[in-house]
C-alpha cells in the first residue's frame, strides 16, 4: 500500500525515558501480546507496547548522517531484545542475531539464542543459517497441514506443552553491510524474502536495521516484505518517504525521536525511544543467569 501523505509532527518537551518505565507500566505488565515490544513513550506520555506477532516484519532505519542514530538504533535493538527476555518464557522463543556492527554482543550466550554471528563469521555462515531457517519454516508448514491448523498460535493451542513450536526472532543489524559486501547478496536476499513472505504464519519474524538509506538497499521487494517500519531522523524528506512512504522523519530531533508505522496503521505514530545503558543490559542478563533462566539450548 502506498501511503502518500505528509505528517504533521507534534511539538512536545523532549525527555529521556528509561526502558524500566515501560517495563514497569500496566501497558507492558498486563499486555496480552505474545511477543510484546516496549517501543517507546507516546506524545501524551502513554507507554507504547506492540505485538511483534501482529507485524509481518520490522524495518528500522535512520540516516547515517547523524551519529546519534547509531545510539538510537542500538537502544531500540536493546529494547526489543530485553522486552522479549522480560516477558516471554524461555521455552517459547529463540533469537537469531546477525551482529554486523557489534551492537548485540552482550546477548551472545543467552539461552534464547538459536545462533549469534558477527561480521567476521562470513557470508557463507549467514546463508547457511538462513537456509536452516527456511527448512524449519517448510517443516512447520508440512506439520501444520497434517494437523489441520493454520498457524503457530493454533498449533500451540492444540499441542501439549513440550511439543509446542517456539517463536523465532531474527535480528540483522545494519542489513546494508551484508548486502554491499558480498557477491552472494542476491542468494541471501532471496532467502530473506522467502522467510519474510511465509515466516509469519509459522512464528518466524525478521527485524532489520539500516542506516545507509539507499534505493539499492531498501529495494521495492524489501519494502513490500517489511510492512511495519520505524524511522529515526533522516537527512531529507526523500529518505523519509523511502522508509515510511511519507515525509516527516526529516523533522525529528536527533535524540531518541522516532516514527513507528505498523502494518495495521495508515499514519506513523510519534514515539520517544527509551534509553538503555550497557550496564543495564549486563545487569538484566546477570540477573536472569542467577535465576537460572538463561541456560543455552538449541532448537
Amino acid at each position: 500500500m502506498n501511503r502518500n501523505f505528509s505528517l504533521e509532527l507534534l511539538e512536545r518537551k523532549k525527555e529521556e525515558f528509561c526502558l524500566r518505565e515501560i517495563i514497569d507500566s500496566n501497558e507492558f505488565k498486563y499486555s496480552q501480546c505474545l511477543l510484546p515490544l516496549a517501543l517507546g513513550v507516546k506524545t501524551d506520555g502513554g507507554k507504547y507496547v506492540y505485538d511483534l506477532t501482529k507485524m509481518h516484519n520490522l524495518l528500522i532505519a535512520g540516516s547515517n548522517d547523524y551519529t546519534n542514530n547509531y545510539d538510537n538504533v542500538t537502544n531500540i535493538i536493546n529494547n526489543i531484545i530485553l522486552s522479549v527476555l522480560y516477558k516471554v518464557k524461555l521455552e517459547e522463543v529463540e533469537l537469531v542475531l546477525f551482529d554486523t556492527v557489534k551492537q548485540m554482543y552482550a546477548y551472545k550466550n543467552i539461552s534464547q539464542l538459536y545462533d549469534y554471528e558477527d561480521i567476521d563469521s562470513g557470508i557463507e555462515r549467514v546463508i547457511n543459517i538462513l537456509l536452516r531457517l527456511v527448512m524449519i519454516m517448510e517443516k512447520r508448514y508440512h506439520k501444520y497441514a497434517t494437523l489441520y491448523v493454520r498457524d503457530i498460535e493454533e498449533h500451540n493451542a492444540k499441542i501439549v506443552s513440550e511439543n509446542k513450536d517456539k517463536y523465532i526472532v531474527v535480528i540483522i543489524s545494519e542489513f546494508s553491510c551484508l548486502m554491499n559486501n558480498s557477491n552472494k547478496s542476491k542468494e541471501m536476499e532471496d532467502l530473506i524474502l522467502k522467510l519474510s513472505k511465509f515466516g509469519k504464519a509459522v512464528g518466524i519474524h525478521l527485524i532489520f536495521t539500516i542506516q545507509n538509506i539507499y534505493k539499492d538497499v531498501i529495494t521495492d521487494k524489501i519494502r513490500e516484505s517489511f510492512l511495519s517500519r520505524l524511522s529515526f531522523k533522516t537527512s531529507s524528506a526523500k529518505e523519509s518517504k523511502l522508509i515510511l512512504d511519507c515525509s516527516g522523519a526529516e523533522k525529528l530531533s536527533i535524540k531518541g525521536d522516532m516514527l513507528f508505522l505498523p502494518s495495521t496503521e495508515l499514519k506513523p505514530i510519534h514515539l520517544q525511544c527509551p534509553y538503555v545503558s550497557t550496564k543495564e543490559v549486563e545487569r538484566v542478563i546477570k540477573f536472569l543467569n542467577k535465576q537460572n533462566l538463561l541456560t543455552k539450548t538449541k532448537l
